[in-house]
Parts: structure tokens; C-alpha cells; sequence
């Protein structure tokens, strides 16, 4: 079978927004029509209806994509445009649901079976559904089904008028769990004790996730680096020259408090405050371009800096960062590290920022723990090149790798080092994934704190002499 497109062009779509993927696999049965409109030697352009199941009296939507067929093609430029008749259809920055089920759709089935539609069939289907098909069904409420039974009233249920003595040591438990480093904790354990990370990788969401999220937050709070406190005192200093604006959206947007870090590390990237949490921030991803247009200042202009920001900041390009940190084969590799490396398990790691510097932002891969103790952080990548390499030859031709080691002067050194500045690590390790040979490459990068003093030093100045000026001027309180 061959489909018009491949899985990879589907996550490009999708922006790095979680949710219209995740309802557009329910919203797969409701397209009535899906066929080919149009076909040059080079292009194929996709038209479909859908039906809202909540609407199904109203007119369909019309979907529109354009795809290349070249098989040279770049992901990013297979489809050309997507088009849906929804409110929600005209927008760049993301893809709707009923778009995304049609992609889904073309994935999975081959493109010989896609039927040719001209504009009359379209234009029948689009009159005819909501008069004819649509008018034999009816809305019928669900209290009427048979096997339905009447709902129970909240304030009908009985009230406990004791707490069960089992009811109440399981909140103990929980608010222990929650906080492990408090007094509390200590008097009933008697030790610090280590943290059981031997979950199920498919089930670290619950209350054990939760208490290892909570140390790695409390350690990273308690012992922060001394580039970091340097940080916060030029960040001071760069804010009392602000002007009034400047200090007034830093206030709102950048300033961030102790009570907020743990909320903020629990987040997975398809959650609705990631977005807000990292823009106007500088993340691993994009810190070391500042870092290096800052290092070379004299050759910018004032107009190449608003680019720089604009690029980096604007809602299209920034989820388009997001999205590629979120990789289909981060999960695959997290398996396989940990089938590698016994003893050794990885708590995924949501957005961190730090309150002494809440203008830079880490939101890395996971945290590794070796037998239940915090031992050093965890960064993936996914190279193109791994569908055709596996872990003894991915270096050769992965670009950010020389002489099997991370590359001094490459962006994910950047993203590296910044990561373990702020988590209060030494040690990170950076792993290639090679998805055909499902095998990890591992390279062990050490803390060095004299290239983030520079780096910190170098983000901190651009941040409040440059990234913070436009925020104020062109970004809506």
C-alpha cells in the first residue's frame, strides 16, 4: 500500500498542538466524502466533507488540501496548503480537527482507492446531505434509551457524617508523598528515603511521578548554581533601567514564583499552558542564536534584531520549536535507554524555570534516576539519518557530533548546559535515537561551568536589552 502521505507529514501538520490530533481519530468516521479534485504531474489537491455529529442538520465543512507527489520532497513541504470551512479552518498556526482527520485518512489508506470527485459531485453531496440524508435523522435525548437509567442528583448521594480512619490515612499518605522533604515527612519516615522509580514507563502520571517531579524541583530550588545567582543579580540590575512598559509586562509575563515550579514541571508539551509558560522566554531551543547574535552585536542592526525576536516569538514559528521537541519516537527511545541501561530510569520532565532567572526556561527530555536518586538530566534527539544508521554509525553523519562527542559550538550544547544550569545537574546524557535499528548512541556531556557563565551572561543582556523592549512594544498585555 501506498498513501499519499506518510506519518511524519501528519505530525508536521499538527503544530505541536496535541488536541486536534487527539480528536481528529474520533472525528475519522463523520467524513462522507474524501476524493481527488485535482491532479497535475506534481500536485494532488484533496477535497472532503464532513458531517458534525452535534450538527448533523446543518451543512457539511469542506476540507481542502493540497499535496506534492514528488518522492525528493522535504517533510516540511509535502503539503502545500490546508484549507477547512470551520472557524477554526483559516488558521496558520495550527490544524483543525477535521483537517487532521482527513490527513489521518490519507495515511491510512492507499491513494489508488481515492476516487476522482469534480465540483458538481461536491456541490450535490454539500446540498444534498443536510436536506435529504440528514432530515431522516433526529436528535433524541439520551434519557429516552431504554438501557438509560435516570441520573443521580450530586446532593442526592449520602454525606459521610464520619471519615473512615482508612479514608484518612490515604490523605496522610498523599500529603506525605507530596511533600518529602518536609518536617513532616521526616518525623513518620525517620530517613530520607529513596525514591521508587521501578513504574511501569506507560503509567508515570500518579502520585509516585508526582513525588519525584516534587524532589527534582526541591533540589534544583535548594541548591542552585552560583551562575545562576550571578544571573539574578545582572537581571536586577538590567531591570531597574527599564522603562515603565518593559518593567509592566515583565511583571505580568516573566516574573515567576516558587509556588509555580512544580505545576509548571508537570506539564506535558500538548498542554494548554505550555504555549503560554515558554513564549517570550529564551528555551534550550532557541538560546544559543541569541547567545551567539548577542556574542557578534556589532554585526546587527536594530532591524536584524526585531527579526531575530519576531522570528523566534511569532505564534506560527514558535509552535513550530515546540512542536520539534515533541518527536514521535521520544517514547521509543526513552524505552530503549532504559532496556540499555538497568538500574537507571527516566522521569519525563515538563517546562522548569527557575524564580532567580524566569527569562530562561528548560524544558528537556526527562531527569534520570539511577537505583530511585536523581542522578543527571536527559536530552534526544531523533536525526533524520537514524532510519538509515544505527548507534555505531549515527555520529558519522549526525551533524551536531564530532570524534563521537557533542559538538562545543552547536546549538544543543547550548540547550545542554542550560538544562543541567538550571536543574542543578553535572551530568547529562545526550542521546541519538535511531528509530529503523531501535538503538541509542549515548554521549556522557559534563557541566562546564565556565561556558555558561559566559552563556548565562550573554542570554541576560539580550533578554532585557533586546527580547524584552519588543515584548513590551508589540505583544498585548
Amino acid at each position: 500500500m501506498k498513501p499519499l502521505i506518510e506519518l511524519e507529514h501528519i505530525f508536521d501538520a499538527f503544530r505541536g498542538f496535541g488536541r486536534p490530533l487527539k480528536e481528529a481519530r474520533e472525528a475519522l468516521t463523520n467524513l462522507v466524502v474524501v476524493g481527488i479534485a485535482a491532479k497535475t504531474a506534481k500536485e494532488v489537491t484533496v477535497e472532503a466533507l464532513y458531517v458534525s455529529p452535534t450538527k448533523i442538520s446543518e451543512p457539511p465543512h469542506k476540507i481542502n488540501i493540497c499535496v506534492q507527489t514528488s518522492a525528493k520532497v522535504k517533510v516540511e513541504e509535502k503539503i502545500l496548503s490546508i484549507s477547512c470551512s470551520c472557524s477554526s479552518g483559516s488558521s496558520k498556526a495550527r490544524c483543525c480537527k477535521h483537517a487532521m482527520a482527513c490527513l489521518i485518512y490519507l495515511e491510512r489508506n492507499d491513494k489508488s482507492t481515492l476516487e476522482t470527485v469534480t465540483c458538481s459531485d461536491m456541490e450535490e453531496c454539500l446540498g444534498g446531505l443536510p436536506e435529504k440524508t440528514m432530515s431522516e435523522l433526529e436528535d433524541v435525548p439520551l434519557a429516552e434509551f431504554c438501557h438509560f437509567g435516570e441520573p443521580e442528583s450530586l446532593n442526592r448521594r449520602p454525606v459521610l457524617e464520619e471519615i473512615p480512619e482508612e479514608l484518612k490515612e490515604e490523605f496522610r499518605k498523599r500529603l506525605l508523598e507530596a511533600h518529602p522533604e518536609s518536617e513532616a515527612a521526616i518525623f513518620f519516615s525517620g530517613v530520607r528515603q529513596k525514591i521508587n522509580s521501578d513504574s511501569n514507563p506507560d503509567e508515570r502520571n500518579g502520585v509516585g511521578s508526582n513525588l519525584i517531579r516534587s524532589v527534582i524541583v526541591q533540589k534544583a530550588l535548594r541548591n542552585p548554581s552560583y551562575i545562576l545567582k550571578m544571573a539574578q543579580e545582572l537581571g536586577e540590575s538590567l531591570y531597574n533601567k527599564c522603562t515603565a512598559e518593559e518593567k509592566n509586562y515583565y511583571d505580568k509575563h516573566v516574573k515567576f514564583h516558587e509556588d509555580q515550579v512544580l505545576d509548571a514541571f508537570s506539564l506535558t508539551p500538548d498542554s494548554e499552558n505550555w504555549f503560554d509558560l515558554t513564549y517570550g522566554r529564551l528555551t534550550g531551543n532557541i538560546s544559543y542564536g541569541f547567545y551567539k547574535y548577542y556574542e557578534n552585536m556589532e554585526k546587527h542592526s536594530e532591524s536584524d534584531w526585531n527579526n531575530k525576536i519576531s522570528g523566534s516569538f511569532s505564534p506560527y514559528g514558535f509552535a513550530d520549536q515546540a512542536k520539534k521537541e515533541v518527536n514521535l519516537y521520544d517514547f521509543a527511545a526513552l524505552k530503549c535507554y532504559e532496556k540499555k541501561n538497568p538500574g537507571k530510569k527516566i522521569e519525563q520532565a515538563g517546562v522548569f524555570i527557575s524564580p532567580l532567572a524566569p527569562w530562561l526556561v528548560c524544558s528537556a527530555d526527562g531527569v534520570i534516576l539511577e537505583d530511585g536518586i536523581v542522578d543527571r538530566l536527559w536530552v534526544v534527539k531523533n536525526p533524520v539519518k537514524g532510519a538509515t544508521h544505527n548507534a555505531a554509525t549515527i555520529c558519522n553523519v549526525a551533524p551536531c557530533m564530532k570524534e563521537n562527542k557533542l559538538k562545543k559550538k552547536h546549538k544543543f550544547q547550548g540547550q545542554v548546559q542550560l538544562g543541567m544550569l538550571l536543574l542543578s545537574l553535572p551530568i547529562c546524557d545526550f542521546t541519538l535515537y535511531c528509530h529503523k535499528a531501535d538503538e541509542v548512541f549515548v554521549d556522557t556531556v559534563e557541566f562546564n561551568d565556565k561556558f555558561c557563565l559566559k552563556y548565562v551572561t550573554n542570554l541576560t543582556n539580550a533578554f532585557f536589552t533586546k527580547v524584552l523592549p519588543w515584548l513590551a512594544l508589540n505583544v498585548e498585555i
